[in-house]
């Protein structure tokens, strides 16, 4: 039987060793608001600086972070964000051509990702593990399926104040029990990362059902 405690504890890294993963011209998606993880990417906008680092694209919904690339043209070239659904953090950036927007109608995201995009990752804020390996996405998963079912790694930012949903998405540790496994996949603990066994999509249709859950606006993540 997997020790996925012992897993989780040895195999921790820190969110800068996860952006030295990321490679020149790769697409990342994030869900919405604070599914997204500001530990990683704030990461990948530090390695950019100060680094050859070029052509990264990130996608995402309702941009809820001041990440870097929204600020001004420092990044320009290096790593430039894609919404899906412009809120206040890349209103400026949009108007001023330092991001990209996405033209969609909501409902039609999980299509347009599966039919037009393939990501080289998908990174997103969950819940701690539990004692089978799992980690709820919690707050959202509007369209984290299609994105985890076109992504080649998946990056998690464990958050202890992510409520566990009853229902809804989750990713985890236990191929028994995964319908798509992912062999590279790391979790950020508040600023660290973890590779914890083969992370994957929970196949139990009752988890799937439900898309959305309560949301809670506190993130450990950034304090």
């Amino acid at each position: 039987m997997t020790d996925y405690k012992a897993l989780y504890e040895q195999k921790k890294l820190t969110a800068d060793e996860v952006a030295a993963r990321v490679e020149n011209g790769w697409l990342i998606g994030m869900d919405a608001a604070i599914g997204q993880t500001p530990a990683i990417i704030d990461a990948i906008c530090r390695r950019a600086e100060n680094s050859p680092l070029s052509g990264v694209r990130i996608q995402m919904l309702l941009d809820v972070y001041p990440y870097a690339f929204y600020a001004d043209d420092h990044l320009s070239g290096k790593v430039m964000g894609e919404s899906w659904f412009a809120s206040g953090g890349a209103r400026k950036a949009l108007a001023a051509g330092l991001a990209d927007y996405v033209p969609n109608y909501y409902r039609d995201c999980p299509r347009h990702i599966r039919a037009n995009y393939d990501y080289d990752a998908f990174c997103v804020s969950v819940s701690p593990m539990d004692k089978h390996g799992f980690f709820s996405l919690g707050t959202v998963s509007s369209y984290s399926p299609a994105m985890i079912d076109k992504a080649k790694h998946i990056y998690v930012e464990v958050n202890e104040n992510t409520p566990r949903a009853v229902c809804g998405e989750i990713v985890g540790g236990n191929p028994a029990a995964a319908v798509d496994v992912r062999p590279h996949a790391a979790v950020a603990d508040r600023g660290k990362a973890v590779l914890v066994g083969d992370i994957a999509v929970c196949g139990d249709p009752l988890r799937r059902s439900q898309k959305m859950s309560v949301c809670h606006s506190c993130c450990a993540v950034c304090s």
